[in-house]
């Protein structure tokens, strides 16, 4: 198992931290420890005091994990109004 965590600062208008984990793996075998990092990582972002959500990604590979977590941030930018008024959309 591998894994790879990153921390994206997103800013439309107003900041946003998506704080992500892709762990290499079945989700069958790895489903207890991304709800548990789910849960470490909602700890970190509510004592750290930041407004922000975890994600965690269970992949067969890192490229694959990396992939969805890079496509799943760009439709998060475009088609979620929390993020920014409609003159600060990200026009993709």
């Amino acid at each position: 198992m591998r894994q790879f965590v990153a921390c994206l600062y997103v800013c439309t208008g107003r900041g946003l931290t998506i704080v992500a984990s892709v762990i290499e793996g079945d989700f069958r075998c790895y489903k207890a420890q991304a709800e548990s990092m789910t849960c470490v990582i909602k700890d970190v972002i509510k004592k750290e005091k930041v407004k922000g959500f975890p994600e965690v990604i269970v992949s067969k590979d890192l490229a694959d994990g990396l992939s969805y977590l890079l496509v799943w941030l760009l439709l998060s930018l475009r088609y979620q109004p929390f993020l920014g008024d409609s003159n600060s959309a990200i026009n993709l």
